[in-house]
């Protein structure tokens, strides 16, 4: 069932006292005493009778988790992912026939072995309805059941080597599994008392009082759509789950058993396996996939059925230490088992002998493969039917890119499909390891999404959560929401390239002006540290700038302490946008400010980094380490003069000493290269998206082989450039109003595309012969622009 997006909160009481209560009369319901170390799975349910047909709106939500059914059938599932501040209720119009009716919620919380990026405060569960029918269901007014839910246990999510911040995983004892529970049934219903009251952010943004201060949703429900999928790569025996280190072996194939496993998955075909049998299957899903798993079963009692999924089967020596700490085994071609471990993360579920049960679990999984390891004791298990719940944002996009190349086109479904895999209530940096939003990847995902679909929820939530998770100190935490906190100073800066991205692309300069005070706030930290020769000193947190391996945590030198070249190339970039936004906004003595304080700071750097026998801009104040980074940076935020600008160009171009980008400031290497026109250095460097596909890769890696993560969506970012480079599509000035065209073909003879508009579709063609480059542009009604191809400008 479809949410219902609301703006506002319901039916607010304006003359009611709400220091210590609110203007709602719901309250949150949920258990008196719990404890803060054990998960709990709980049910609350609510039956009522409707005298007559109609819809009813009713506002939910819960802490941590719900799934919400109405009369034994699933409609939702939530909250929206935020923060304690931002706690986020969805809205569900529900159309009701005449007569009784039940809504059961199942409500979780995993505390302590939740995922880092999943707020607590304490269980409950929350439900205000409108209209006639408030009275009979809303919390805290009418009289609620409530259970706590047994045969649930957890998993940590681990792998060796590796870090991780993702849920524990949910395994189902069918034995002790409450079955009826959804359908309000069962024995154990107490009446749920109330634990808390609500506040609302609208009204009483910081109560003493509150724990929830809530919200509409933001965001549509997320895409829940059934796939039957999968080829059957291998069938082994095996007397054990204890598989981990036991290579795919294609002498141990049983191939007679791979037609009926394969005709389950895709035909839905029930396939039985014997009594005291054990079997060990490896599934390619053919394709990377967030979902639920669904196990259909019946028999079997005392059999177990683990399932782990997996982005890649592993070769069995691992590589060394990377420059996270991080011993990674190899993966080699992704498309190759055979040889190769099944090392994975997942859940088991244990039947209990009775007639068909459905188990799933209450949180999805990530990656390309699946192990099944199935093992049966003394009665046959029946497997009816495995289904694969897909889940993502539900981006829509429309886009299209042409060109001689045909390479480049052939990276679009992979960099696409990273982003739908780490776009769900919020971005991801990965949907296997992580699930956490950071600052430095959510600023290219949402470029991607500028440039392929017309949907700005999911960029205008990042905005806004990050502007709010600043602490006293100005800076906002480098990853929200999470329950861990982070600081990487430098990212807070590309919080601001976000923020000018959004203004650009978007037409809604009102969201951009609530947020500058956020963003005079972290310029003015980081001015904070300005020392007597100008330049700034390097804040105290991890000041991440790459993940170059000669840079201890991605570090450069002097970035633990004392001003380092980067950053401060960076922060004269980010002054420079935000005078440009102070300047959209009608904030022109802030612009002054602004540029002031850049220029002061770029003579300071010009003094200090450069560095007049190499032509470059050093990475520390001892002229030991160049890196592209630092050309980049000059070059972007206009810090070298003329003169020093065609220096940097060369030493960025030819020099072969300089610590070289990884993955994901590679986009701003692309972005220096359309700056400088050299287009034909963008498809250089593609190699790595080139080589993706001959890697059997569905979607891009963090970092260059060998990797942790196979989906990492900042590694989308080239599609960003097809448009904004290679075609040469930018925004000329706030609101997308005007656009500014400037075609860099390169080595392409041609190329051409269409890229999504506030006010409709930029279509273009460009073709190029004997060095000159002709074409066509459509521009969307009431847009104006500058074409310029071949040195010359042209009107459109």
């Amino acid at each position: 069932m479809p949410r219902t997006i609301i703006a506002t909160d319901p039916e607010l009481v304006d003359d009611q006292y709400i220091f210590e209560g609110t203007p709602w009369k719901a309250q949150w319901i949920g258990p008196e005493e719990f404890d803060d170390a054990v998960p709990l799975v709980m049910a609350f349910r609510k039956k009522f009778t409707l005298p007559a047909a109609g819809s009813v709106r009713i506002h939910v939500t819960a802490d941590e988790r719900y799934q919400l059914f109405l009369d034994g059938q699933p409609i939702g599932r939530g909250p929206e992912r935020g923060d304690l501040k931002n706690w986020f209720y969805e809205s569900y119009d529900l159309p009701l026939t005449a007569g009784e009716h039940q809504i059961v919620a199942r409500v979780w919380r995993l505390g302590q072995i939740a995922a880092y990026a999943q707020i607590t405060s304490r269980p409950g569960f929350f439900l205000l309805a409108e209209g006639e029918s408030s009275d009979q269901l809303t919390t805290g007014v009418a009289t609620w059941e409530m259970k706590t839910l047994g045969g649930f246990s957890f998993t940590p999510m681990r792998l060796p080597g590796a870090f991780f911040a993702v849920s524990s995983a949910s395994n189902i004892h069918a034995d002790k599994f409450d079955w009826d529970a959804t359908t309000g049934g069962g024995v154990g219903w107490t009446a749920a008392p109330v634990v808390a009251k609500a506040v609302l952010k609208k009204v009483f943004n910081e109560s003493p009082m509150s724990r929830w201060t809530m919200r509409p949703a933001i965001l549509p429900a997320m895409m829940s759509e059934p796939k039957f999928i999968g080829s059957v790569r291998s069938i082994e025996a095996t007397d054990t789950l204890d598989v981990v280190n036991r290579p795919v072996e294609e002498k141990s194939q049983i191939k007679p058993e791979i037609a009926p496993w394969q005709s389950l998955l895709t035909d839905r075909k029930p396939l039985t396996i014997p009594a005291n049998t054990g079997r060990r299957i490896i599934i390619d899903l053919d394709n990377y996939y967030c979902f639920y798993p669904r196990f259909r079963m019946s028999g079997g009692r005392g059999a177990t059925v683990r399932m782990q999924s997996a982005e890649s089967l592993f070769h069995s020596a691992s590589s060394k230490p990377d420059v996270q700490g991080h011993s990674f085994r190899k993966k080699g071609n992704r498309n190759e088992i055979f040889g190769k471990s099944f090392i994975g993360i997942g859940c088991s579920f244990y039947a209990d002998g009775s007639s068909a049960r459905t188990f799933e679990t209450l949180w999805w999984h990530a990656g390309r493969f699946v192990e099944l390891v199935v093992l049966t004791k003394d009665q046959p298990l029946t497997i009816e039917q495995i289904e694969w719940t897909e889940t993502h944002y539900p981006f829509k996009f429309e886009y299209r890119f042409e060109s001689s190349d045909a390479r480049l086109a052939e990276v679009i479904p992979i960099g696409l499909r990273t982003l739908e895999m780490c776009g769900h209530e919020t971005y991801y940096d990965c949907p296997y390891y992580e699930q956490l939003m950071y600052i430095g990847d959510t600023r290219l995902e949402a470029l991607v999404t500028h440039t392929t679909c017309r949907d700005d929820r999911l960029p205008r939530k990042a905005i806004e959560l990050f502007d709010e998770a600043r602490d006293a100190s100005g800076l906002m935490f480098a990853r929200t929401p999470t329950s861990t906190r982070q600081w990487i100073p430098p990212f807070c800066l590309w919080w601001i390239g976000m923020l000018h991205d959004y203004a650009m692309y978007r037409d809604d300069l009102s969201f951009v002006k609530a947020r500058l005070p956020g963003a005079r706030a972290v310029l003015d930290t980081f001015l904070k540290y300005r020392r007597d020769d100008s330049l700034l000193d390097s804040p105290p947190g991890w000041n991440f700038i790459d993940w170059v391996k000669e840079w201890p945590a991605g570090i450069p030198p002097t970035g633990y302490h004392g001003p380092g070249g980067p950053l401060n190339l960076k922060i004269v970039w980010i002054l420079k946008q935000m005078a440009e936004l102070e300047t959209a906004v009608g904030e022109p003595e802030l612009a002054a400010r602004w540029r002031r304080s850049a220029d002061e700071l770029a003579a300071a750097i010009r003094k200090a980094f450069f560095d007049p026998g190499r032509g470059m801009f050093a990475d520390d104040l001892a002229h030991s380490s160049f890196s592209e980074h630092a050309q980049c940076l000059s070059i972007l935020g206009g810090t070298a003069d003329a003169e020093q600008r065609l220096d940097v160009i060369l030493g960025l171009l030819n020099a072969n000493d300089l610590h070289r980008t990884t993955i994901y400031f590679t986009h701003y290497l692309f972005e220096t290269f359309a700056a400088i026109d050299r287009p034909d250095k963008i498809i250089d460097r593609m190699g790595l998206w080139f080589d993706l596909n001959a890697l059997g890769l569905k979607t891009t890696v963090e970092m260059g082989e060998p990797t942790r993560s196979d989906c990492h969506a900042w590694g989308a970012h080239p599609i960003f450039h097809y448009y904004a480079s290679l075609l040469g599509i930018r925004p000329s000035s706030a609101g997308f109003n005007s656009v500014r065209i400037r075609p860099q073909l390169g080595p392409l003879g041609w190329a051409k595309g269409s890229m999504v508009h506030p006010k409709g579709t930029i279509e273009v063609d460009f073709r190029q012969t004997g060095g000159k480059v002709e074409g066509t542009v459509k521009l969307p009604p009431g847009v104006k622009g500058v074409l310029i191809m071949n040195g010359q400008e042209t009107a459109i």
